[in-house]
């Protein structure tokens, strides 16, 4: 049976064509293969079996008002009779779908709910996965794969429980196989139950999982909440997807945020005065003078104040270009496309500037940047002489191939930091191999490559998945933070005169903080007083957002949002992704992207 494709009602039109291929139709299949069987019990303990049914004919289930378990489960709606139900669960998936249970069920085995979101139908969580999770072959705890066929487009997923080696039969739980959103299971061969794809997300179906104690609130630092953008109650009122991935710097005594509209495609600013209200414009991508131009611009901006001007500098999805808008006291926004194609200032072209990372360096302006087509990590800079390019790593003609121990794929995500005024820190992932790169540079000797973190060859000799999304501070030696995929925990590098120290620092069992599960996939870090350090970072686990700082007694942890509890303006959902820490006003400002509801969220220390 196919599902009849409808329009989703959502408190945001731009999410509507992204739901209608990851949410609408979750696959469902009605016929038992060969000599399977099935047995049909109450729920499976899943907790939204109550749901409403709404539209047979779309499996649609829902609530008039959401329960506690899945308070945010009007992101998706759907109305009936002049009602506005909730059909959404907190992974993004429609209420009583097979997808909906298989993420349920992994997340209730301890698997990251971060881990489940955005695979699509059921019949797509396969080819969506990581391809280190892709399996032909069963193991308890999988995810079991049907994919699409044109008689049923939509597929199947449910969740193996267990896996028989005397007659190779698997047993399956599963929600919505005779689609009426019931629970059932079934045993069979993978064959016969029409399975022949599996996805393993590193957990054992059978045994119990370790007791789960759902962190707390602290209230350690006070804090005040806001909604930025992304709704119309918000402090700009600007409905839609806005705030992935902001930038943010101050200018002339006043607080600039840069930041993605997925709505609109365009590029935020918004900025303030100390102790005055915010204003917020659309920058650049909706068209208009100076070089603005008409396209889905402004993703991943990096920002840095250089003289008397302001830079900002994002990335052009539509063409695969870096971006570059700039400012000064007495000149309005200018704009231009920096690299990537043959009309760009550096005539090159290539798909690049999908992140970037700029810093000031002397009387030069030094930008950061991937190229995914090649894999390189390029490399712009401005002096009076104007810009100048080239391919910094990632290749045998690069500078790093010149000067010998080249990566590949490197550059995906980056962080950058000036020491001094002497050298320039870069860090780096390098996906080819899952390791942190490490590239600093000075004006006497030039630039330096190492493998910092994440095979037996490198500085920590850490054999392991690490160095996603790092980032950097200096309190007088230098201080990393990244993601650590293997140990799902955030690591720490730094410096001192014995050189390189390496830890868990959160999120790993033999981590310093106390938070036990995997967290650390985005940071951010400053050193306001040049000794201790803040640091924010999201935890998959619980959907929420982190806080760690040091003083004269070592290092604090605290949970800021995402859990709901006082003080009024914490939410009880998914928040804390893309976080920007900075210290404004005199007190700490933290800007992040609530998932759900698509909004830019801003918290400050009172």
């Amino acid at each position: 049976m196919s599902r009849k494709k409808r329009t989703t009602q959502r408190k945001h039109p731009r999410l509507v064509a992204i739901l209608a291929v990851i949410a609408l139709l979750f696959g469902v299949s009605v016929t038992t293969l060969g000599t399977a069987t099935t047995a049909v019990a109450d729920t499976g303990g899943y907790p939204w079996a109550d749901a409403q049914l709404l539209n047979a004919s779309d499996y649609d289930w829902g609530y008039s008002s959401c329960p506690e378990s899945d308070t945010g489960c009007k992101s998706m709606t759907y109305r009936l009779n002049g009602v506005t139900y909730g059909v959404s669960d907190p992974y993004g998936y429609y209420l009583r779908n097979c997808t909906s249970y298989v993420a349920w069920k992994l997340v209730s085995q301890n698997v990251a709910a971060s881990d489940v979101r955005g695979l699509g139908n059921g019949g797509q969580w396969y080819d969506n996965a990581p391809s280190s999770k892709r399996s032909l072959t069963p193991k308890a705890g999988d995810a079991a794969v049907k994919p699409g066929t044109t008689a049923s487009p939509y597929g199947h997923v449910a969740y193996v429980e267990s896996v028989n080696s005397s007659d190779a039969t698997i047993t399956v739980s599963e929600y919505n196989h005779h689609a009426n959103g019931t629970y059932d299971t079934r045993t069979g061969t993978p064959s016969a139950l029409g399975f022949t794809k599996f996805v393993d997300f590193g957990v054992t179906a059978g045994s119990s999982p370790p007791a789960e104690v759902r962190p707390t609130v602290s209230n350690t630092i006070p804090w005040n909440f806001t909604v930025l953008e992304g709704d119309s109650g918000a402090v700009s009122h600007q409905d839609g997807d806005i705030g992935k991935g902001a930038a943010v710097t101050t200018y002339n005594g006043s607080q600039q945020a840069f930041y993605y509209d997925a709505t609109g495609g365009n590029l935020r600013h918004a900025w303030r005065a100390s102790g005055g209200s915010w204003n917020a414009e659309t920058l650049d991508g909706a068209g208009g003078g100076s070089g603005r131009m008409d396209g889905n611009v402004g993703i991943n901006p990096s920002v840095a104040v250089y003289g008397d001007s302001i830079q900002v500098y994002y990335y052009d999805a539509g063409n695969g270009n870096l971006r570059h808008a700039w400012a000064s006291s007495t000149v309005g926004w200018q704009f231009e496309t920096l690299d990537g194609d043959s009309g760009a200032i550096s005539h090159f072209s290539g798909n690049v500037g999908s992140s970037s990372k700029v810093v000031t360096f002397g009387s030069t302006l030094q930008i950061f940047y991937p190229n995914l087509d090649t894999g390189d990590l390029r490399h712009a800079w401005a002096d009076a002489n104007g810009w100048h390019f080239e391919n910094l790593d990632g290749d045998s003609g690069s500078i790093a191939g010149q000067v010998g121990g080249y990566g590949q794929a490197v550059g995906s995500s980056l962080a950058a930091t000036v020491v001094n005024g002497t050298t320039i820190q870069l860090f780096y992932y390098q996906s080819a191999g899952d390791n942190l790169r490490h590239a600093w540079y000075d004006t006497t000797t030039g630039w330096h490559f190492e493998n910092l973190d994440g095979d037996a060859g490198s500085i920590s000799g850490y054999d392991s998945s690490v160095g996603q999304n790092p980032s950097v501070t200096y309190n007088g030696s230098l201080q990393v933070f990244y993601f650590d995929a293997t140990g799902g925990s955030l690591r720490h590098a730094w410096t001192d005169a014995n050189g390189w120290h390496f830890e868990a620092l959160d999120g790993a069992d033999s981590a310093i903080g106390p938070n036990h599960y995997s967290v650390g996939l985005y940071s951010s870090a400053i050193s306001g007083d040049g000794v201790n350090i803040q640091l924010v970072y999201y935890d998959q686990r619980w959907s929420n957002l982190r806080h760690a700082w040091t003083d004269s007694s070592g290092w604090h942890f605290e949970n800021l949002d995402g859990l709901g509890g006082g003080p009024a303006g914490r939410v009880p959902w998914d928040v804390g992704q893309f976080p920007v820490l900075t210290s404004f006003g005199g007190s700490l400002n933290v800007f992040y992207y609530d998932i759900l509801y698509g909004n830019l969220r801003l918290m400050q220390s009172q």
